[in-house]
């Protein structure tokens, strides 16, 4: 694992994005969350695509004995509104353990905007006790001190919270029309068929688009 952060490190613009506090010895080896600049990873670590079967997304790769699935969000790809992406990656720091992580107030607020509004977790009443837990001791570092048991028991004043943060510094939630028109894919599409026609050839192209069209159909 330590060798693969090391090339990673030397290669690739990332941010461990949640749940790295045990690496690079201990975490969840099937779901560790990148934020990533470009799509070069997949070819850095495995030379291909290797993506799962059902989550098109992810990468699996087999490091020491352990079978480990990267799960890479693009910038680009509104995992985040675009403009706070590039602000993470900018304002990444380094780890003790050697990876990058988002500096402390980016990691509060993207797990924060994490348990509220991504699919997963939207759906319930109540924010996990872990993650509560994380995020009331990151609040108290950052000496947020609006961030109370209560608030964390409560989604719809942590919503608040996360939505004054955002409009603060102009970050807007990407499931909206507006958001949708004005950041297309056409410009980051065409770079990443540039860079894989570059480093691997057409066939590598065509398989990338192959992928890239199964994707958009699972979407719809």
């Amino acid at each position: 694992m330590n060798e693969l952060l090391y090339v990673m490190n030397g290669t690739v613009n990332y941010v461990l994005l949640r749940n790295f506090e045990g690496m690079p010895s201990e975490f969840d080896y099937n779901d560790v969350d990148l934020l990533v600049e470009d799509e070069k990873l997949a070819y850095i670590v495995k030379k291909d695509f290797s993506l799962v079967k059902d989550n098109l997304r992810s990468i699996k790769i087999k490091v020491g004995s352990n079978n480990i699935t990267l799960n890479p969000n693009y910038l680009g790809d509104h995992y985040y509104d675009q403009k706070w992406e590039k602000d993470i990656l900018k304002r990444r720091v380094l780890d003790h353990n050697g990876f990058y992580i988002p500096n402390k107030s980016d990691y509060f607020y993207t797990l924060l905007y994490h348990v509220i509004f991504h699919s997963r977790w939207k759906k319930t009443d109540e924010i996990r006790e872990d993650y509560k837990k994380l995020l009331f001791n990151l609040a108290k570092e950052l000496k947020l001190e609006e961030i109370t048991e209560n608030v964390l028991n409560d989604k719809n004043l942590s919503k608040k919270i996360i939505e004054k943060y955002m409009q603060k510094f102009s970050y807007n939630h990407v499931d909206t029309v507006r958001y949708k028109i004005r950041h297309n894919e056409t410009s980051k599409l065409l770079k990443t068929s540039i860079f894989i026609l570059k480093t691997h050839g057409i066939n590598h192209l065509f398989f990338a688009i192959k992928l890239k069209i199964q994707f958009i159909l699972k979407l719809r």
